[in-house]
């Protein structure tokens, strides 16, 4: 998942046109890839916390309909700010 070329809607695999449960509902669906308790195979089993971040992030900036609107206007969404 290469965070400088995806957009929101990559990450999240959803379509502009989504509505907020429509990105709720595929934002649920990435996250469930990345437990733990999902993954079958005992190497895969660690966390990825780059990939959680970004789709923490796309989800944010997405279901905030004035960084949606921001994000429509200038391309720019928080996928570089640390979490904390």
């Amino acid at each position: 998942m290469a965070a400088s070329t995806s957009t929101p809607y990559d990450i999240l695999g959803a379509a502009k046109t989504d509505k907020d449960y429509a990105l709720r509902v595929a934002y649920r669906a990435r996250i469930h890839e990345y437990k733990n308790d999902r993954l079958k195979i005992p190497e895969n089993r660690k966390i990825k916390p780059e990939n959680f971040r970004l789709i923490c992030r796309a989800y944010e900036t997405l279901s905030d309909h004035d960084k949606r609107n921001k994000y429509h206007l200038d391309g720019e969404w928080i996928q570089d700010v640390p979490l904390e």
